[in-house]
């Protein structure tokens, strides 16, 4: 199988200004432009923090059943507003991933489910103010009826026969067409984390 783990909507080489500090967050002084490890970083000459811009850690996840996927269209307020995509989120700092997956798959379809494998780990350059490190899941459901809710405001069962609406993430339309080729190499998850009520 040919692998795909990097998607980029722009050249990727800036970020935008937006995501500085102007002040420090631990003791308030105002920043100032400081080259440190090659980049020109925002420095505190008081405390000596250095603000570094990273990826945020997000999680999507294909759940899959009779060989169709659950997809979403995306709400108003929601980046690439309209466009569809696997349910999907952010990591939050006191959670792993598995368990962000179970979180984010419920409070966007209502669903229950249990993760059956991990097939993708993609770096997403979508904008200047957004870069994100995704981790792509496989997962069938176990309890609930679908119903819209948090990001979404309309789910749909995609199948093989299905032309593609207009996807959000380069990403999700990759993996759901690997999937639909039966072309998904399957990384088995821990145990403990596949179904929600082990947690």
């Amino acid at each position: 199988m040919i692998i795909k783990q990097y998607f980029n909507s722009y050249d990727g080489k800036q970020y935008s200004s937006e995501l500085d500090f102007v002040y420090c967050p631990k003791c308030s002084t105002r920043l100032v432009k400081k080259e440190i490890d090659g980049s020109s970083r925002s420095y505190c000459s008081a405390c000596h923090y250095v603000q570094y811009i990273n990826p945020l850690p997000g999680v999507a996840v294909l759940i899959e059943k009779g060989g169709k996927v659950l997809i979403g269209r995306r709400s108003q307020n929601s980046f690439e507003s309209d466009k569809w995509c696997l349910p999907c989120g952010y990591v939050e700092h006191h959670e792993n991933y598995l368990n962000a997956a179970h979180r984010e798959v419920f409070e966007e379809t209502g669903l229950e489910i249990e993760i059956t494998s991990l097939v993708n780990v993609s770096s997403n350059q979508l904008n200047p103010n957004l870069h994100t490190i995704v981790a792509v899941l496989t997962a069938e459901v176990i309890k609930g009826t679908p119903k819209p809710g948090d990001d979404l405001v309309e789910l749909y069962w995609l199948s093989h026969s299905d032309p593609f609406p207009d996807m959000a993430f380069e990403g999700d339309e990759f993996t759901i067409g690997k999937y639909f080729e039966d072309k998904l190499v399957r990384i088995p998850v821990d145990p403990r984390f596949k179904i929600v009520n082990q947690l």
